[in-house]
């Protein structure tokens, strides 16, 4: 039997995935395009 925790079993692989944090994504999405974080 294989055991794998929740979190990693649901966790969003990539921006699109995630729900409902268009404000996190956009910004992220900045982050990377600027190749800068803050």
């Amino acid at each position: 039997m294989t055991f794998e925790l929740w979190i990693e079993k649901y966790r969003p692989r990539t921006l699109d995935e995630v729900v409902d944090q268009e404000d996190v994504i956009r910004a992220l999405k900045g982050f990377v395009k600027k190749k800068s974080m803050p």
